[in-house]
Formats: C-alpha cells, structure tokens, sequence
C-alpha cells in the first residue's frame, strides 16, 4: 500500500527525467506556488496592518475627544435645533466623537475608522487601513482554492 502511493507520488516524479505528468502541469505548479505566496503575504498585511484604531497612537485623537468634550457640552444648550441636527455620533466608551462610519470594536477595545468587520479568520479587525489587503487575501485565497479544484 504504501510503497505504491510512494512510488506514483514521490519516487517517479522527482526520479522520472522523461516529459511526463510532472512537465505538463508544469505552468500550474508555478501559478500554484505564485498564489500560495500570495496569499500567506496578504493574509499577514492583513493581520499586522492597523485597521484604523482611534486610540492614543493616533495622531488625530486629540481633535475627536475635544470635539466630544464640545458635543456634551452642547447637550445642555437645548434651544438651537440646527446644532442638534449637526451633532457627530459619540463613543462614550472612548470618550471621543466618532468619525463618519466609524465604530466601536468591541474586540479590540477602541473605535476603528471605516470599521468592517472583526475577523476571526485573520485574526484583526478589519478597517481603513488593511482593506485593501483583506481583499487581496481573498481573491488569492479564491483563486488558490479554485486552482486545486481544476
């Protein structure tokens, strides 16, 4: 049994200099050792690139808990419907005004800019930053899994 499945897997395609099954699925063993080094580099920009996290390595952080301190503020002056209309969406958990289409990420603790969603797949919370490469992570992931079907 075993000696079988090592000579037809093992034995005959690296000792077999003739042009055989090895040689025609040359192009694809290429193009499958291409899509696996590129979904192992995309799968870690994905997971080693900052989402977006408004926390305090973020420059900007002081401007949105500012604009939060002015938001509150301006709960208390309840007489200019324009201002209430105006208002930006707060993270009371931050402590700071949310930027457009941000939200909290209950995972990691701290508002994500342009949130997705959290990944347990890869391990990071998807955002600004790392879209891009969740993306690429998926269309190699797709087209690997399609070539093994082929």
């Amino acid at each position: 049994g075993m000696n079988i499945w090592f000579t037809y897997t093992v034995y005959i395609p690296l000792f077999n200099l003739g042009k055989g099954v090895m040689w025609d699925c040359t192009t694809m063993h290429i193009l499958q050792a291409l899509l696996t080094a590129g979904t192992i580099l995309t799968l870690y920009k994905t997971q080693t690139t900052n989402p977006g996290r408004l926390d305090d390595s973020c420059a900007e952080i002081g401007y949105w808990r500012r604009l939060y301190g002015e938001t509150l503020a301006s709960y208390a002056d309840a007489t200019d419907e324009n201002a209430k209309k105006n208002r930006p969406q707060l993270c009371h958990t931050c402590h700071i005004a949310r930027p457009p289409r941000s939200k909290h990420d209950r995972a990691t603790g701290s508002c994500v800019l342009l949130f997705d969603h959290n990944c347990p797949f890869v391990g990071n919370t998807v955002g600004l930053y790392n879209y891009k490469w969740f993306f690429l992570f998926l269309i190699c992931l797709t087209w690997y899994l399609a070539n093994h079907l082929i």
